[in-house]
């Protein structure tokens, strides 16, 4: 139901884009802001959703101003400790170098792990893949 709401969000916004169509437009944040009520993680892709939404009514150059420059400024927090970022139904999310830790759900472990020899075998070595 998530990829469902967050689908049609996105269609209605491309819509309303394309065509001006002001139900459209109406019709993509009504889908997006049902995002959270479905599922926890529904607060992530709304904030996807929005920010990117926002980047498409800006013009070119300031719109790759702006992700270079969060980009850059993202990098710079985490090198330097990280940080922390109020989500909404999520909590205070705590930004490091390899780990993420969100309240609601707990910490991730983004380190890298070396899996490719498992994967190559399961892929070319084993009966069935899937």
């Amino acid at each position: 139901w998530l990829s469902a709401a967050f689908g049609l969000s996105v269609l209605g916004w491309l819509r309303w884009m394309r065509h001006g169509e002001n139900g459209q437009l109406a019709l993509a944040w009504m889908f997006a802001l049902s995002m959270p009520l479905i599922k926890l993680e529904g607060s992530v892709w709304l904030i996807a959703f929005a920010l990117v939404m926002l980047l498409g009514l800006l013009p070119g150059r300031l719109r790759w101003m702006l992700v270079a420059g969060g980009s850059a400024t993202a990098a710079l927090l985490i090198a330097l400790g990280g940080f922390k970022v109020p989500i909404l139904g999520l909590g205070w999310v705590h930004v490091t170098w390899g780990e993420l830790v969100i309240p609601a759900l707990g910490t991730l472990d983004l380190h890298w792990r070396s899996v490719g020899t498992a994967i190559l075998a399961g892929l070319l070595t084993l009966p069935n893949w899937h």
